[in-house]
């Protein structure tokens, strides 16, 4: 797996996850994360638009409330999903 400066700093700033635990959580998220597939309705709606936006976004996977943005296993960045998808049922 590789992670660009931008994503590593992305997980840093927005997640507050020390330098050594960024690979860790990008891999978590890889592996544990729900794919776009996974979802419907409104989030999926979200996604939808995310991965337009992004043409490079090969790979997207939501964890811990945050939406991971891969280029096949290249982490791109990553956000916090907007507050009308979060704590719902289906990110669990």
């Amino acid at each position: 797996m590789e992670i660009t400066r931008h994503g590593e700093a992305r997980l840093r700033e927005r997640m507050g996850v020390p330098k050594k635990a960024v690979a860790r959580l990008a891999e978590r998220a890889l592996a544990e994360g729900k794919t776009h597939g996974e979802f419907a309705g409104a989030i999926k709606r979200y996604l939808d638009g995310v991965f337009l936006e992004y043409r490079n976004a090969t790979n997207m996977r939501v964890y811990a409330q945050h939406l991971f943005i891969f280029a096949g296993e290249k982490l791109i960045t990553a956000w916090l999903l907007p507050s009308k998808f979060r704590n719902r049922k289906a990110l669990s």
